[in-house]
């Protein structure tokens, strides 16, 4: 009876441990938005298809932005979007979208000249 009464209050010692540890680390984990995730997912694949048919690098090295949107228009469909290119760190953004996806896409120049530059696609929805 004694070895009993042993086992059951190490089963309860083991229960009430692990019933901490549960409740105290079970909060600080959250799950990723998984519609921004794809979000991201699109934006890269569109700049990487634009990238690989040598529109985008043109149009980074000539700092225009607009076309850049205009040819993102085919793949970004029922979602906003704005195209910044930037040098070395890019400025805070304004938009106040609760749901907006950044996309960081590095193009180093062309053939003539190294000129690394990054351009974010920010996208998100109303």
């Amino acid at each position: 009876m004694k070895g009993q009464m042993q086992t059951l209050e190490s089963v309860i010692a083991v229960v009430i441990i692990a019933g901490t540890f549960i409740f105290l680390y079970s909060g600080q984990y959250q799950i990723p938005n998984l519609e921004s995730v794809n979000r991201k997912l699109v934006g890269f694949n569109a700049l990487q298809s634009l990238d690989s048919s040598n529109q985008l690098r043109q149009y980074v090295v000539a700092n225009d932005s607009r076309s850049i949107e205009n040819l993102l228009a085919s793949f970004l469909t029922n979602v906003n979007y704005n195209v910044s290119i930037c040098y070395l760190t890019c400025p805070e953004t304004s938009f106040v979208a609760n749901n907006t996806a950044a996309v960081t896409y590095l193009v180093a120049g062309n053939a003539s000249a190294y000129y690394p530059e990054q351009v974010v696609l920010y996208q998100w929805t109303q």
